[in-house]
């Protein structure tokens, strides 16, 4: 029987935006975190190899903050590379933003920041994709706190 890799690049901005729940969740599933956090002058890997999923944490900085977080570029660049290998991956509010950017997506400041509980609706596709059901309802509230927006 082949041995199936599980190792999962996870990549933290802030100590006060750790892995928590997704370091939670991908240690019952079997999978191996890889945590890097450049925050704390820790070097990011230069290529994806050996990796086969990502996540990328939020923070509390700009998706294009690079002048104050000069790890940003790397990880909007290892974001690319994801994307080219057609590797799973999962932004997390920074992290979206990161990926939207990559994705030729915009970003826009919000009038005004919003924060809270909201619920949201998860589509057709939300609701088969194995992440989002672990939500564990078509409604779930989930909690943001954020001054930008992908638009």
């Amino acid at each position: 029987m082949e041995d199936l890799a599980s190792d999962v690049l996870v990549i933290e901005h802030e100590s006060v935006c750790p892995a928590g729940v997704v370091a939670t969740v991908l240690e019952r599933s079997g999978l191996d975190m890889h945590l890097f956090q450049p925050h704390l002058g820790q070097q990011l890997p230069e290529d994806l190899s050996g990796y086969e999923g990502m996540v990328v944490l939020g923070g509390g900085m700009g998706a294009l903050d690079d002048a104050d977080h000069p790890w940003l570029a790397r990880v909007r660049r290892l974001l690319a590379l994801a994307t080219d290998r057609h590797l799973p991956t999962l932004g997390i509010c920074l992290g979206a933003q990161l990926a939207a950017l990559v994705l030729e997506g915009r970003m826009g400041r919000r009038e005004e920041p919003s924060r809270g509980l909201q619920g949201i609706t998860l589509t057709e596709a939300g609701q088969a994709d194995a992440v989002l059901s672990a939500l564990g309802s078509e409604r779930p509230t989930v909690f943001h706190w954020h001054q930008d927006q992908i638009t």
